[in-house]
């Protein structure tokens, strides 16, 4: 929050488990090229307004 006042915008990108689909309810685990759609989400304009967000990509495996 530091930064915001100086558009500084800091968000992260959680991808889920590296090995495991078991618990994941969409039972596979995202592709390097899904993640990085997620990465250029944030990187976009159509972020803009987003800071000190965690954008998790688990396939609803926190909700499970």
């Amino acid at each position: 929050m530091e930064y915001a006042a100086h558009n500084v915008r800091v968000n992260s990108v959680h991808p889920g488990a590296a090995f495991y689909t078991g618990g994941i309810p969409m039972k596979w685990l995202a592709s390097p090229e899904e993640v990085s759609y997620a990465v250029v989400f944030l990187a976009s304009d159509e972020s803009s307004y987003m800071t000190g967000t965690e954008l998790v990509l688990d396939g609803g495996q926190l909700v499970e």
